[in-house]
């Protein structure tokens, strides 16, 4: 059956160009109507006051311009518009609201400023690039996006925006011709009704040069894709989804997805798995709700390897080994009271308490640092406290409360207060310097009283024990 166009017109003009032609309308109102065709073997421009009421298809070869607020076309007219044509752009002064749209033929269809569909976003085999702006596919339906290759490419903050409100699989094909063609999808897996928005891009760059260092990682991430990365914006609710980062095995040896976090440096997810399908790894990373920061980049995390031990302390003039497993390189410092600082297993023989650093890097790249701190302690032979047998707890601010100098050297201690009967009237663990003659809030009696101070250090205890008097 030979398909029509209607159309009803306040004005229009059909102008032949060189082997075009443009199909010009200026205040005019179009009908294309069931089983109609609107072939445009040149370009569509719509003017100021031009409206499309398409249920059928429009057919065009050249370039769509749309310079109309009231964006051409009517989203509720279930149309499609087929851009048939080889490199053609979506222009004007204004956003289109297109129902459906089929990408076709050959070339790359571009945009000069956002779109929208109301229907299904076709992109067959064809590049949409979206340059620094937004195709928003306003259909929630799960299959309001297909393709067979096909893909969206973008720059800066543009990308393919999606409305959700369905539990299931929702497919984000970003993709660049930037250099080599890269097609890498995202699949972003709901679990409710809920109705959520998410946009996604592909920036086929080192995220490094964007400002997200590359090299300012969390501890374990050896790798970050220098190659490209996603930006991944959410508009709505933040409840949790499984997401889907598609790659090949020419990007490299990844395992992971790392994402940039609001306090500027590059996070492992602590859930993800990895799975082979068909050509492409795909690494997803589980109940994800975390967006306040855009960048997404593959990234390989290695175990946990060059750590140095857990904190320890020793007596003052002993030594202590450290260690490392062994690595291509091993790093230590700071390099005083150490036998050597580029070896695994030194010797250490700190005069004070001291934090040691090992930096360790692994023949495939990947580096670590840690720590161990060695707290340094006087042993019982070299126990010199000062206990004092004198409080005057009068409210002068001299010598109101008991104080005992060099106790915090041992932080392990115990100090007891008891009257002439051996009762108990003051128990602190560790002591503070906070014994100043009361009990419960009321003042002791003057007299002497006797005290237990004891110390612990490592696997050895030591009590020191005398007169305490309260004069008032």
């Amino acid at each position: 059956m030979i398909k029509k166009v209607l159309l009803t017109l306040v004005l229009f003009s059909l102008t032949q160009l060189s082997f075009a032609q443009v199909f010009l309308s200026n205040n005019a109102s179009i009908s294309i109507t069931d089983k109609a065709l609107l072939s445009v073997r040149g370009d569509i421009i719509n003017r100021s006051n031009g409206f499309i009421y398409n249920t059928d298809t429009i057919d065009l070869i050249g370039n769509w311009q749309n310079d109309n607020a009231q964006h051409a076309m009517d989203s509720t007219y279930a149309g499609i518009v087929r851009f048939t044509g080889a490199d053609q752009r979506l222009e004007g002064l204004y956003e289109t609201y297109f129902y459906h749209v089929s990408l076709e033929n050959s070339g790359i269809k571009s945009a000069s400023i956002d779109q929208r569909n109301y229907g299904k976003l076709l992109l067959n085999d064809r590049e949409l690039a979206m340059n620094p702006y937004t195709f928003w596919v306003k259909n929630p339906s799960i299959d309001a996006v297909t393709n067979t290759t096909g893909f969206v490419s973008s720059t800066d903050d543009g990308g393919i925006q999606r409305n959700m409100n369905q539990t299931g699989s929702y497919l984000f094909p970003v993709g660049s011709s930037a250099g080599s063609t890269l097609y890498r999808p995202i699949y972003i897996h709901t679990k409710n009704n809920l109705f959520q928005q998410y946009k996604i891009g592909l920036t086929p760059r080192d995220a490094t040069l964007d400002a997200f260092d590359r090299d300012i990682k969390e501890r374990f991430i050896c790798t970050i894709n220098p190659l490209y990365y996603h930006r991944l914006y959410k508009n709505t609710n933040t409840d949790a989804v499984d997401i889907d980062f598609w790659y090949e095995p020419i990007d490299g040896n990844y395992n992971t997805v790392a994402h940039w976090d609001n306090t500027a440096i590059w996070q492992k997810p602590d859930t993800a798995i990895q799975n082979l399908v068909g050509a492409y790894w795909v690494t997803q990373i589980r109940d994800w709700s975390d967006f306040d920061e855009k960048a997404f980049a593959l990234a390989y995390v290695s175990a946990p390897f060059g750590l140095a031990g857990n904190d320890t302390s020793i007596y003052l003039g002993a030594s202590i080994q450290l260690q490392t497993e062994s690595s291509i390189n091993a790093v230590w410092s700071p390099d005083y009271n150490i036998t050597c600082t580029a070896c695994d297993n030194p010797v250490a023989t700190p005069d004070t308490s001291t934090t040691y650093y090992v930096v360790t890097e692994r023949k495939d790249g990947c580096k670590n640092i840690d720590t161990i701190h060695i707290e340094v302690i006087p042993s019982l032979d070299q126990v010199d406290l000062f206990i004092p047998n004198l409080i005057t707890p009068n409210g002068d601010g001299s010598n109101d409360n008991w104080i005992i100098r060099a106790l915090e050297q041992f932080p392990d201690n115990e100090v007891v207060v008891l009257n002439r009967w051996g009762d108990q009237l003051f128990v602190k663990k560790p002591y503070d310097n906070s014994f100043n003659g009361t009990l419960w809030g009321k003042e002791l009696p003057e007299g002497t009283y006797y005290y237990l101070v004891k110390i612990h250090v490592l696997d050895e205890s030591k009590t020191f024990d005398g007169p305490l008097t309260i004069i008032r």
